[in-house]
């Protein structure tokens, strides 16, 4: 079971799981996302996805990542989070 951090009305703010890289590195390798995100081409392979799950791990003050999940079926779709360096949020939205 996925740990809730923040419960809003139609979706929250839960831990991101291992098991939710595959379904990411698919959403941020495709062409629309990549464009709206990044503004340029942009592809990564899934090791890269495990290793940015791990260096966030390490570095949950600094780098804090959420998978959004439906609060009605707990689907996971999408992934947020905030960058304290630059003061900024993202957000991979991905229906």
């Amino acid at each position: 079971m996925r740990p809730i951090i923040l419960k809003g009305e139609k979706v929250s703010l839960g831990v991101l799981l291992k098991e939710d890289l595959p379904k990411s590195w698919e959403w941020f390798n495709e062409r629309s996302t990549a464009r709206a995100l990044f503004s340029s081409a942009h592809f990564t392979l899934p090791e890269e996805e495990e290793e940015f799950y791990e260096e966030m791990k390490k570095n949950k003050d600094k780098m804090p990542t959420f998978a959004v999940v439906e609060n009605g079926s707990g689907k996971f779709v999408g992934v947020g989070g905030f960058n304290w360096v630059n003061c900024q949020a993202r957000w991979g939205e991905v229906f």
